[in-house]
């Protein structure tokens, strides 16, 4: 079971480093950060409260969360079958599997924080900018908290 892992955390640092040097994955995440700003603002949801800020920012993460994924992983192997780079990394003792998991891993850290971040940051800008009473909550229980939009996240 060991040999068929072996290498993947070697693989998974060098794909991390690879995303680390590409520029393009910042500025997916900026331009995630500028949308979800832009909603939240054009929403209202920044100067009301969590409730609406989550029901603004809803459709959009349902749409924009697996496109990143797509746009974060859908080459990661093909690439480097096609560079030659897999046929350099098969004289070493890495498995298919290893290589696999540590390409796979490592793109979910890197989509985690394109998208993580800007959706942590939004949250502090609710946070800080929204009113401490807000009227949504004539028709529910319950009080307007960062807890609600971490639940949201998760």
């Amino acid at each position: 079971m060991t040999d068929a892992f072996a290498g993947a955390g070697t693989v998974f640092r060098r794909e991390l480093a690879t995303v680390l040097r590409t520029p393009g994955y910042g500025v997916l995440g900026v331009g995630l950060l500028a949308v979800l700003w832009l909603l939240v603002a054009v929403g209202g949801g920044g100067a009301t409260g969590f409730v609406p800020a989550v029901v603004d920012l809803l459709l959009p993460a349902e749409l924009l969360v697996p496109l990143l994924a797509v746009v974060l992983g859908y080459r990661a192997l093909l690439a480097d079958a096609v560079s030659g780079e897999f046929a350099v990394i098969r004289t070493h003792s890495v498995g298919v599997a290893g290589y696999v998991v540590g390409v796979l891993l490592a793109r979910l850290v890197a989509l985690v924080a394109v998208v993580g971040l800007p959706f942590a940051v939004i949250g502090g800008y609710v946070w800080v900018t929204a009113a401490p009473d807000t009227g949504i909550f004539a028709t529910h229980a319950g009080v307007d908290s960062p807890l609600l939009y971490v639940r949201f996240l998760a």
